[in-house]
């Protein structure tokens, strides 16, 4: 659980306990179900139909496995959780004009969620280039011709691998 979430939760350390159990019980059940198909064997009508399949698996298991964080939240920390979501898809889940239809936003309160997610996007790429920028200082100026010459070989992944 992201330490965020944990505080914003004020999760003690019992149900932090519970809460990891859980979560790693969801990660080993995810790969035994998801792990075992060969997908470059399967034909794309095939494959179609195994997604189909496991999104159906997917969406039991995260049943499944809500019920028993809800055992282990208090209804005040699920009420937070749900409003943490809310708050952390932000400006882009009242952008969605499924939601802006449900809510019943006016043409003002639209135009300043566009105006408040114009805003976010410029701030993130603001702060993208200041990070990029301090991570560049910290190479030596070796290091920083290295990295040219890579970037002119095409290599822009972070693995290394050249990008076609």
């Amino acid at each position: 659980m992201n330490g965020y979430v944990q505080k914003d939760l004020k999760v003690t350390e019992k149900q932090l306990t519970q809460l990891r159990a859980i979560s790693k019980k969801y990660a080993e059940k995810s790969r035994k179900h998801f792990s075992a198909v060969d997908w470059q064997k399967l034909s794309r009508e095939e494959r179609a139909k195994k997604f189909a399949e496991m999104n159906e698996v997917r969406r039991k298991m995260s049943g499944e496995f809500t019920k028993q964080i809800e055992d282990v939240l208090t209804g005040e920390q699920l009420e937070e959780l749900k409003m943490g979501e809310v708050r952390s898809r932000g400006v882009n889940y009242l952008s969605n004009p499924r939601t802006v239809e449900r809510l019943a936003l006016s043409e003002e309160q639209v135009r300043k969620i566009q105006e408040n997610r114009k805003a976010l996007a410029e701030a993130t790429e603001k702060l993208r280039r200041e990070s990029a920028k301090k991570a560049l200082e910290i190479l030596t100026p070796e290091q920083l011709a290295e990295l040219r010459i890579m970037h002119e070989e095409g290599y822009q992944s972070l693995r290394g691998q050249p990008q076609p």
